[in-house]
């Protein structure tokens, strides 16, 4: 795990520790879990400052440094600020206590440093806030072992806290709200408390997102028949894209929704090709912004997941009352105990409300919309049909009821006959209707089994 965060810049009064948080330090209120910093009472700033820039040549590269419990990981830039007068070099570094290497730490370091690299070029980003952490370690006392009192004040008590010196800047550009001081701050806390999604805005402007623990989902798992289910609001979605965001993937954002139609359906309402559509929501379901479903249709079947009492919640019971009318979650959970079609799930959730005085009517689109809140959450799943062949069966000759082109076809189909692919999938692969499909299997029905199952 990350222990703490540094940023040293190489200019022309040599190599300095502009920026250094370590667990010591806590943003919230800026006070400190411990008076000493064991970091910085082996390692004082002007050591770390030459320890972590590397030679000019070994720039805009990984950096990778061990020091007795002390692992350095970080990504080392070289860049020109926007007038083009000068060279700057510096390092956004990681700090670890232990030898692991965390490739996570290397990613992150990788995308802030390009976007310090590109609004210093773009305006000198990073020479204005190399000022202003400048000033505050003059002013401060950079490294000396002054003795510093301040006043925090921690829910409704009020204390003196004392700091070595050697930190206090630090703690103060924070105080101060140094903006790149802030940023480091909180790209520190997020990688500490191992949030999945870190995203923050240098100067305002360059948006910095990356994945810490990306979902391997590729686009050949995403199928035209699926359909997408979004894990957050849309317009919130589009709210957080960056202003040089594709309008393609605008376009697809305001179409995608509700989930009853298939990414076929989808690319003729936003007019994109397939293979586009394909490609921008396996991006997606990479950031976890969406997960594929089979299109919500009233054939489908759906059971409880048995993780479902494991995953439930007082927030999530209070957050379903509140999005769908006094709904109660554990009550229309229970519709879903027996594996039926989604008609009769919502027959039967019709006729128990029916039965009440003062019911909510959940018709049409609400219904589909508190499926969709389950699905989600992984509280409900849905069951496929999966074909296994009889093993051994004899093979079949012409018949009235089964033709040559029938047995040709079953031959042909029988390598998905192995419990792999359900009905779906099998139609997708073979260009096929379900009607069609589904006539074969039952001029065969004596040759096959069939399996109601999740998706493996």
């Amino acid at each position: 795990m990350a222990y703490g965060v540094a940023l040293v810049v190489s200019g022309s009064r040599g190599n300095r520790l502009l920026f250094l948080s370590t667990e010591c330090l806590v943003v919230n209120n800026f006070t400190t879990e411990s008076i000493n910093e064991p970091l910085l009472n082996e390692l004082s700033p002007k050591i770390l400052a030459e320890l972590l820039i590397p030679n000019p040549r070994a720039t805009n590269r990984q950096f990778n440094l061990t020091v007795d419990q002390w692992r350095f990981l970080g990504h080392c830039k070289s860049c020109t600020n926007f007038e083009a007068s000068s060279q700057t070099i510096f390092n956004v570094v990681f700090v670890i206590m232990g030898s692991v290497a965390d490739t996570i730490c290397h990613h992150v370091t990788d995308r802030v440093a390009a976007g310090l690299a590109h609004e210093e070029e773009r305006v000198g980003y990073l020479s204005n806030q190399t000022m202003v952490m400048m000033q505050v370690l003059e002013e401060e006392g950079e490294g000396s072992e002054l003795i510093s009192y301040f006043y925090v004040h921690l829910t409704l008590l009020s204390i003196d806290e004392t700091l070595h010196g050697s930190m206090f800047p630090y703690l103060m550009m924070l105080r101060r709200q140094c903006h790149l001081a802030c940023l480091l701050q909180r790209v520190l806390q997020c990688v500490k408390e191992k949030k999945l999604y870190v995203a923050e805005r240098i100067n305002n402007w360059s948006l910095v997102s990356m994945l810490q623990h990306p979902n391997k989902l590729g686009d050949d798992l995403v199928r035209p028949y699926h359909a997408v289910l979004l894990l957050e609001d849309g317009n919130k979605l589009l709210s957080e894209l960056p202003t040089y965001c594709s309008p393609t993937f605008v376009r697809l954002l305001k179409v995608v929704s509700p989930p009853t139609r298939s990414l076929e359906q989808i690319s003729v309402d936003a007019d994109l090709p397939l293979g586009l559509v394909v490609q921008l929501v396996a991006h997606l379901i990479e950031w976890r912004k969406a997960i594929a479903i089979a299109p919500l249709s009233e054939n489908n079947v759906y059971s409880t997941s048995q993780h479902a009492q494991e995953i439930i919640t007082e927030e999530m019971k209070s957050q379903f009352e509140l999005d769908f009318n006094n709904c109660n979650l554990i009550e229309f959970l229970s519709h879903f105990s027996q594996p039926l079609p989604l008609r009769d799930h919502q027959l039967d959730y019709q006729m128990r409300l029916s039965d009440t005085e003062d019911h909510v009517s959940t018709e049409g689109g609400q219904f589909v919309q508190m499926v969709g809140w389950l699905l989600r959450r992984h509280l409900i799943i849905q069951l496929h049909i999966y074909i296994f062949a009889v093993p051994q069966c004899p093979p079949l000759e012409a018949s009235s009821v089964i033709s040559k082109e029938d047995n040709d076809l079953f031959k042909r189909l029988r390598k998905y006959f192995n419990g792999s692919h359900h009905l779906e999938e099998i139609m997708y692969l073979e260009d096929m209707t379900r009607s069609e499909l589904l006539t074969l299997l039952d001029k065969f029905s004596s040759l096959l089994v069939t399996c109601t199952l999740p998706a493996s």
